[in-house]
């Protein structure tokens, strides 16, 4: 009898050890996800910036041309 309580609870044990082995891999997976993600952001970020920048040069240069024609 006290054998099979063991054996039960080392079962349970390692029900749970898969459950949460499983549960971290799928973690592990959203994690990689939201990093690619991330990254991919970042670079569509530095993209805006570059363009906006580009614009407020071209915007600040075609502006003090019409200063300097008055």
């Amino acid at each position: 009898k006290e054998l099979n309580e063991i054996y039960e609870g080392c079962k349970q044990l390692s029900d749970r050890l898969i459950s949460t082995e499983a549960q971290l891999e799928n973690k592990e997976k959203e994690l990689s996800s939201l990093q690619r993600e991330f990254s991919k952001l970042k670079e569509e970020n530095q993209h805006q910036k570059e363009v906006l920048q580009t614009w407020r040069q071209r915007l600040e240069f075609t502006l003090s041309q019409l200063n300097d024609l008055n």
